[in-house]
């Protein structure tokens, strides 16, 4: 065990972010967890993984939080001053480390934290003969998100070895501050505000999204990839030729990839937000992004005007991805009465990319080189699942060297084979306007 003590502790409401991603693990009946392996360099110590845990936790309070059972629709949170951490130690043996530490994340991943008496962070060390040979960490998504995962990782390299202490200091704001400040008068007026324009935007869109199948599966969701060496050609030469980054591109793919399959236009997708940028939220270990809606006409435009849109548009859903989850619910529930019809925008797209690495990558390439590795990549079926929560969800992965799409799509709603389609949609999009603009 690990002792922790820090600052910030208290009873609490969710954040905006924390009530989403709590509808979320309910549904899905997961943590939706973070983390990885890492390889650790010679000399590190079981004591020296134990002053990472213990930094972690008493610097960021997210990472000391637990769930009080409450009346619904969300439970509280509640930040600890103190407590003791689980490190678990697992000798390897005659095995490889690396795959006993695989094992044993794909063990934490699948198994869901119990909120209530769990802290929101499992860390083991895999050793061989004693000695650590890897590092691994499993983090739930109600304590952070993958920027802020980012956050926590920076800050974890300015501790020093020897003391487990840090100079630098520790943002200021705590999820159940941030909690308070969303439901005071500025933070209400800010929801209002976006919570208008997707009224607004709600009113205008046509209200189905994706074309139905006649084949429903069991398990109802399929899981679709594409990895694509012909798409990241593409879009780089796009780019140089354009001066637009990779994200807008990436994203006018989507759109016109969606909108061939589905048979509609303007393309209307769910796109995630940080929120980051907004003041005093850059550097929070704590799970701050949300969705916003976002419609981009198409009217047969080339794809880089189509990105050009995009960009525009993704400007405004910046601005309104910031709102009570649970007054949207009441917005769904009165444009659905007032237009006689149930709107679909159960649609997500989300770049997880990090988008600097992609964009300043290197030489462009040629239109040679983008033919040469035409017709090397297939969609492949990834999983099977039984819940999901969500219609379509499109990802672009973070992967060197291509474009990585991932499409989870309910089969009642978009067939194997139509998601198929879209993969391939997308990265045709791509390719037919790097060579044919």
């Amino acid at each position: 065990m690990v002792p922790f003590a820090g600052t910030g502790a208290g009873v609490g409401e969710l954040t905006w972010a924390q009530q989403g991603l709590w509808r979320a693990m309910v549904t899905t009946a997961s943590s939706l967890p973070l983390g990885g392996v890492s390889p650790l360099p010679p000399g590190f110590t079981v004591a020296a993984a134990g002053r990472v845990l213990a930094f972690a936790t008493a610097r960021h309070p997210s990472l000391r939080t637990r769930l009080l059972p409450g009346p619904e629709p969300m439970p509280r949170q509640e930040i600890a001053a103190a407590g003791e951490a689980v490190l678990t130690v697992l000798e390897a043996g005659t095995e490889d480390p690396g795959v006993v530490a695989d094992r044993l994340r794909a063990r934490w991943e699948d198994t869901p934290f119990d909120y209530t008496v769990e802290w929101p962070v499992r860390m083991g060390v895999v050793t061989v003969g004693g000695e650590p040979r890897r590092l691994v960490a499993v983090y739930c998504h109600l304590a952070l998100d993958m920027h802020g995962l980012d956050v926590l990782i920076a800050d974890l390299a300015t501790m020093d070895p020897d003391t487990g202490r840090s100079p630098a200091p520790v943002a200021g704001t705590t999820a159940l501050e941030l909690a308070r400040r969303q439901r005071q008068p500025a933070g209400v007026r800010q929801s209002a505000a976006s919570l208008r324009h997707w009224d607004h935007m709600l009113r205008l869109i046509p209200a189905r999204r994706l074309p139905g199948s006649a084949r429903r599966r069991v398990p109802r969701w399929q899981e679709l990839g594409l990895t694509s060496v012909a798409a990241l050609h593409a879009v780089r030469i796009l780019a140089a030729r354009s001066g637009l980054r990779t994200r807008p591109l990436l994203l006018a793919a989507c759109a016109v990839g969606l909108c061939r399959v589905a048979g509609t236009d303007p393309a209307v997708l769910q796109v995630l937000v940080s929120n980051r940028f907004r003041p005093g939220l850059a550097d929070l270990v704590t799970p701050l992004a949300q969705s916003s809606l976002l419609v981009v006409p198409l009217s047969g435009a080339p794809l880089v005007e189509v990105a050009a849109r995009a960009q525009q548009e993704t400007v405004r859903a910046a601005k309104n991805a910031y709102y009570d989850p649970l007054q949207l619910d009441q917005v769904y529930e009165r444009v659905d009465r007032d237009r006689a019809e149930d709107v679909d925008v159960d649609v997500f797209y989300n770049d997880r990319r990090r988008v600097a690495a992609h964009d300043d990558g290197g030489p462009v390439p040629t239109e040679a080189d983008l033919r040469k590795s035409l017709g090397s990549a297939a969609p492949r079926l990834d999983r099977e699942l039984e819940r999901f929560d969500h219609r379509m969800f499109v990802h672009v992965n973070d992967v060197p060297d291509a474009v990585d799409w991932t499409v989870c799509a309910d089969s009642h709603h978009l067939g194997r084979e139509d998601a198929r389609a879209l993969l391939l949609a997308m990265e045709g999009a791509l390719v037919e306007a790097a060579l044919h603009g």
